[in-house]
C-alpha cells in the first residue's frame, strides 16, 4: 500500500523535472521555463569545469531567474551569474559544498531561502546593490565563510541567515 504511494509521486517529481524547454550552451544542457518570452533556468546536465558561468540567453530568451534547486549540490567552485537575473529560488545552489565563490549582481532583487545552505567551502561572496535583504537561512552551514561585505542598500537579514557559520567574525555594511 505504501508502495502505491511513493511510486506516483516519484514519478511526478520527475516529470517536473524534465518539463519545458532544453537547450546546449559552451557543452552544458540547460533545461528552462518560458513564461512572458524571459526564461527561468530549472536545472543543467554536463558540467565539467570548476566555474560555471550562466549564460544571459538561452534560445534568445533572456534568463531572469534561477529556479529553487536548480543547482542543488552541483560540484562547481565558482558561479558567474548574468546582469540579467532578477531571482534566485529557494535553495538554488543548496548543498554545493565544493563552492568557494559566488558574485551576486547588481541586477538580482530577491534571493529565496536556503539559496547556498550547506556550502561548507564557500569562502566569499560579492552581494550586488540590487538586493534589499538577505532571506531565512540564505548561508546557513557555510562553515568556511568568514567574512561578509552587505551594501547599505540590504535593510532586513533574515533568522538564521547566518546560523551554522563557524568561521565567520565579521559582517560590514558597506
Amino acid at each position: 500500500m505504501i508502495q502505491k504511494v511513493v511510486v506516483p509521486a516519484i514519478a511526478i517529481v520527475m516529470s517536473a523535472v524534465n518539463a519545458g524547454e532544453t537547450c546546449t550552451v559552451n557543452g552544458i544542457e540547460w533545461n528552462y521555463y518560458v513564461t512572458d518570452g524571459k526564461a527561468e533556468i530549472a536545472c543543467m546536465y554536463g558540467i565539467e569545469s570548476e566555474t560555471l558561468e550562466i549564460p544571459s540567453l538561452l534560445d534568445g530568451y533572456p534568463v531572469v531567474g534561477i529556479e529553487s534547486l536548480a543547482f542543488e549540490g552541483c560540484r562547481m567552485s565558482s558561479v558567474m551569474i548574468p546582469e540579467s537575473v532578477k531571482t534566485i529560488g529557494n535553495g538554488a545552489f543548496d548543498g554545493c559544498t565544493k563552492l568557494k565563490s559566488v558574485m551576486i549582481p547588481d541586477g538580482v532583487k530577491t534571493i529565496g531561502y536556503m539559496a547556498f545552505c550547506g556550502c561548507t567551502s564557500l569562502e566569499g561572496v560579492s552581494i550586488g546593490k540590487g538586493l534589499a535583504s538577505i532571506s531565512d537561512s540564505m548561508f546557513e552551514g557555510c562553515t568556511s565563510l568568514a567574512e561578509m561585505t552587505v551594501p547599505e542598500n540590504v535593510k532586513a537579514i533574515g533568522e538564521l541567515a547566518f546560523a551554522g557559520c563557524e568561521s565567520l567574525v565579521s559582517v560590514k555594511n558597506a
